[in-house]
């Protein structure tokens, strides 16, 4: 899936879905994990847990881990996972 294809309307649906299940609080890699899957399966029906690798869960949560968190690194590592899907 390139980013031509992820049209605005789905790369916003997945950032409020991620968002939605996973808050700020939150750096734990199950929740991290569950807030991936949920929030792509609106671009990827089909998508499992199989799906996501833990190095791109380690890599959101060191975003997350942060200090003074940016939000655009956070969902552009979100967008660039969903592309490579």
């Amino acid at each position: 899936m390139s980013m031509a294809e992820i049209d605005e309307f789905t790369r916003e649906c997945v950032l409020r879905n991620f968002w939605k299940v996973c808050c700020w609080s939150s750096t734990s890699q199950s929740r991290i994990r569950k807030a991936l899957l949920k929030s792509c399966q609106v671009a990827v029906p089909n998508l499992t847990d199989e799906d996501i690798s833990e190095m791109k869960v380690q890599e959101i949560v060191k975003l997350m881990e942060e200090k003074g968190r940016n939000k655009d690194r956070i969902e552009k590592a979100i967008i660039v996972f969903l592309e490579k899907l």
